[in-house]
């Protein structure tokens, strides 16, 4: 995704080790939104709002969704990709 422009990278130190955040850029963001499964946002992400202090919050909510993703895959669960 980064080689065509949809997507980009920052690298935090974590415990002596250096992990990469990834983020969809304008490019990546409008191709998601042209497909229009999904609202348009107000707002892009950029590599200061990525390391920025909204980062542990965006981490987290990842964390959770694909927590949610992995329960609701499950055997015997009825879920799908945008419940």
């Amino acid at each position: 995704m980064r080689t065509t422009g949809l997507a980009e990278t920052v690298g935090r130190r974590v415990t002596g080790q250096v992990e990469l955040l990834w983020w969809l850029t304008e490019k990546g963001a409008q191709a998601v939104e042209a497909v229009g499964l999904l609202p348009r946002r107000p707002y892009r992400m950029s590599p200061e709002a990525a390391l920025g202090p909204l980062q542990e919050h965006s981490l987290a909510t990842v964390e959770s969704t694909l927590a949610g993703v992995g329960h609701a895959r499950r055997p015997g669960r009825e879920s799908g990709p945008f419940d």
